[in-house]
């Protein structure tokens, strides 16, 4: 419905864009799911994995110099 939004309104459509926004909302999604089911025990362990920030933080404090 949005695509039919931005269409209509002669907004160009983003490829690369929209298959990263896809692929956050999914992983959000299934973190939302996670945390409503298991608390936070269920939300970062799904959401973190795909935040490249934190993931490389968790190599250097892993892998120090």
């Amino acid at each position: 419905e949005f695509l039919n939004f931005a269409n209509e309104n002669e907004v160009d459509e983003d490829k690369e864009g929209l298959d990263y926004a896809n692929a956050k909302i999914k992983v959000l999604i299934k973190a939302y799911i996670g945390r409503n089911l298991y608390d936070d025990k269920g939300f970062y362990p799904i959401l973190l994995p795909s935040d490249s920030v934190f993931m490389k933080a968790l190599d250097l404090i892993e892998n120090p110099g």
